[in-house]
């Protein structure tokens, strides 16, 4: 999610567009489609908690949710779309990814931190020192695995990005519009495709072995150079508004129902239920990022300086959306609301959540303004 997901004026976060000096002309449709992303990237976080509940609620949480989880696969299209423009300077992109990416992600890995904290002394789990030790023990071995998992496992993100970033002298080379390029670019992406067919037979199949590739090799990096190539296509004008809405939609729908008929196949055939068809690293999700990435690219809309500014928030709003999630669900408001109103809980605290994550969002932007000024 970066180059989609951070601030307009940087090409390493989401809302960044290019790395040289001139600014580009910014895409209202995109700008959208990055708020759109986010808001979905709620969702699926709300959902994705119920997915094991019993009844009408946990079956709604599964399918509605298809709708949802592709929303980061877009935004590494986004920062396809846009990386490669201007001047090689791999300097400028690392300087970017660390005060831009990784600080902001650290202060809220210590808030998060810090709230876990406090959470175990109150539930009686020891004194703050040895709650604070235990807690940073795990995050510590989360860094050295090179991978988050439990309440930190959304800034997986972070790690994919900051290896797209490490590769970023690779990809320039790959994502020119020349011959050599264009045929290297395209087998690598073919790689990945066949990489990621791979694992989905072995999921089909309930197959359990390890398959390990070169980093290169993988879901996030067939975005990113998917975004490329259709930024090729879009320059040429070979994707017009109408053919991109069309397919889009088809694309997207396509993926949904597909990963919705995997998800009824093992229940039938093999009596239970996984999470598998809820990753980005599986077909049906290319399909769906990939066609949600195209509407947006077909609408022809007006930007406004609301739009920017929200579109400006996105990252921020995606940092601090999972810890907000964590202190409703430690507050129990669904299990309060459920009684009451039953599924419509799951939208109000989606929307909860979307507001007070846009509200401290904005803010940071502002205050980021205001300092620069």
């Amino acid at each position: 999610m970066c180059e989609s997901i951070v601030e307009k004026n940087s090409e390493i976060n989401v809302n960044s567009d290019t790395a040289h000096s001139e600014k580009p002309k910014r895409n209202a449709a995109i700008e959208i489609c990055r708020i759109v992303c986010i808001v979905m990237v709620v969702f699926n976080h709300t959902f994705n908690q119920f997915y094991h509940a019993p009844g009408t609620a946990g079956i709604f949480a599964r399918y509605v949710n298809l709708l949802n989880v592709c929303a980061v696969g877009t935004f590494f299209i986004i920062t396809g779309f846009y990386l490669f423009q201007g001047h090689f300077n791999y300097k400028q992109r690392l300087k970017k990814l660390l005060f831009e990416i990784l600080l902001p992600a650290l202060c809220v890995l210590i808030v998060l931190l810090t709230y876990k904290t406090v959470r175990g002394c109150v539930q009686g789990k020891g004194a703050f020192f040895d709650s604070l030790r235990t807690e940073f023990f795990a995050l510590g071995k989360n860094l050295l695995s090179w991978k988050f998992s439990g309440e930190y496992g959304y800034l997986w993100f972070i790690l994919a990005y900051t290896e797209m970033i490490v590769f970023y002298p690779v990809y320039y080379l790959l994502c020119k519009d020349e011959k050599i390029s264009n045929a290297a670019r395209r087998l690598l992406m073919v790689f990945c495709f066949m990489r990621i067919l791979l694992e989905d037979f072995t999921r089909i199949a309930h197959l359990d072995f390890p398959i390990r590739t070169f980093s290169l090799i993988g879901a996030y990096q067939l975005f990113l150079l998917l975004g490329f190539e259709l930024k090729l296509l879009y320059d040429k004008g070979k994707l017009s508004k109408r053919f991109c809405l069309k397919s889009g939609l088809v694309l997207y729908f396509f993926g949904v129902i597909l990963a919705a008929l995997y998800i009824l196949l093992e229940k039938h055939v093999f009596h239970g239920f996984t999470e598998n068809w809820y990753h980005l690293n599986c077909h049906t999700s290319i399909l769906s990022a990939a066609g949600l990435f195209l509407v947006f690219l077909g609408i022809e809309v007006k930007g406004s300086r609301f739009v920017y500014l929200l579109g400006r928030s996105v990252f921020y709003v995606y940092l601090v959306q999972t810890p907000i999630h964590i202190i409703l669900k430690d507050l129990q408001l669904n299990a309060n609301l459920f009684p009451h109103i039953g599924l419509l809980s799951f939208i109000v605290i989606a929307l909860l959540c979307i507001l007070v994550s846009f509200a401290i969002g904005t803010a940071i932007v502002a205050v980021r303004r205001i300092a620069k000024s």
